[in-house]
């Protein structure tokens, strides 16, 4: 098992932008601010970023994107998994 770090893919631009890192999400409990994530939060209750375990074969959720942290605690991407359907 592996710790990634979830959100879904409109609020995921936010966390690339902002350099987000696992520090600054345990100050803000997972909320994600700007662009999109905000839209996201009042529309779908979205805007959060979670933390989870998983296999390392494993795939995100359609319309998530998984991020780990670099050396410095920055969050990148890891896997992807875009919904396309609109």
């Amino acid at each position: 098992m592996m710790k990634i770090y979830e959100t879904d893919q409109w609020s995921s631009t936010q966390v690339r932008k902002q350099k987000i890192s696992i520090y600054d999400l345990k100050e803000s409990n997972g909320e994600v601010y700007g662009g999109d994530a905000d839209a996201v939060r009042v529309i779908f209750g979205g805007g959060k970023v979670y933390e989870r375990e998983v296999s390392p074969d494993s795939l995100p959720s359609i319309g998530y994107v998984w991020f780990i942290p670099d050396i410095n605690g920055i969050l990148q991407i890891y896997r992807t998994n875009y919904d396309s359907s609109d």
